[in-house]
């Protein structure tokens, strides 16, 4: 539908009774708690490599509910590291 906005945003989640303050408590205890070692959110451990798939999802919330700036940008750097020559992102493991 060409020109037709869409009517899902913040004030759809909150006029649905969706309480902000939990959106960003969630969001700084992830921040504060599941940081991996490569700079990225790792919810399978520290010490484990974090995935790219669930950094873009994680990031592209994060923003969008305005967490800390400050504290995404370990999130951006791990997912600019994990370019592949062509420009994507696709994960290569062993």
């Amino acid at each position: 539908m060409a020109g037709k906005k869409s009517s899902f945003g913040r004030e759809s989640l909150l006029k649905a009774g969706v309480d902000a303050r939990e959106i960003h408590q969630t969001l700084s205890a992830i921040l504060r708690d599941l940081k991996g070692l490569d700079g990225g959110v790792s919810p399978f451990g520290k010490d484990r490599k974090c995935d790219v798939c669930v950094n873009g999802m994680f990031l592209n919330y994060a923003s969008y509910f305005g967490a800390d700036e400050g504290k995404l940008c370990s999130i951006v750097d791990f997912l600019i590291t994990e370019h592949m020559p062509d420009g994507g992102t696709t994960f290569c493991g062993p």
